[in-house]
């Protein structure tokens, strides 16, 4: 099982634009969720973001994720994508899930804290379906990752 702990979170200089591997946070003002009946008020949605990580061995891989954002697994929202070199151009995210036909391929999210989190990919690595349809297995590609992750705080009324 290999484990990786993903870095240091850095404070976006507004003069500086985000350049992958940092904390952000973008003010809004008052939006309603309307259903559900959660107001969110004035709030700051912050996130972060591990940037592109090469990897190359994708099965029973343990990615651990420390983000210094203060909420459980519960309230964030956690997007994983996949590039083939690195870049946004070559990228796509991947969709949680398992194969119940093809034991060990998938992975899960596990929460350790209110500052990190564990995905966990399955013995045998992580499905996709790529671009003509076709579902693909992802085992020991020279492949790149990014984990974002957002929180945006909801008064409950």
């Amino acid at each position: 099982m290999s484990q990786k702990t993903i870095g240091e979170l850095y404070v976006d200089n507004p003069a500086d634009p985000l350049d992958g591997t940092e904390l952000f946070e973008i003010e809004q003002g008052g939006a309603s969720t309307g259903a559900t009946g959660a107001q969110i008020k004035d709030f700051v949605f912050t996130g972060y973001t591990t940037g592109w990580v090469a990897n190359s061995d994708w099965t029973d891989a343990e990615l651990v994720v420390t983000h210094s954002l203060g909420a459980n697994l519960s309230d964030l929202i956690v997007k994983f994508s996949i590039s083939t070199d690195g870049t946004e151009a070559n990228s796509f995210e991947v969709a949680y899930g398992h194969n119940g036909a093809s034991n060990g391929v998938g992975f899960t999210l596990f929460n350790t804290s209110t500052s990190a989190f564990k995905l966990q990919t399955g013995s045998n690595g992580i499905l996709y379906v790529d671009d003509s349809g076709v579902v693909q297995l992802i085992d020991t590609e020279n492949w790149y990752y990014k984990i974002s992750v957002y929180y945006l705080p909801i008064e409950e009324s």
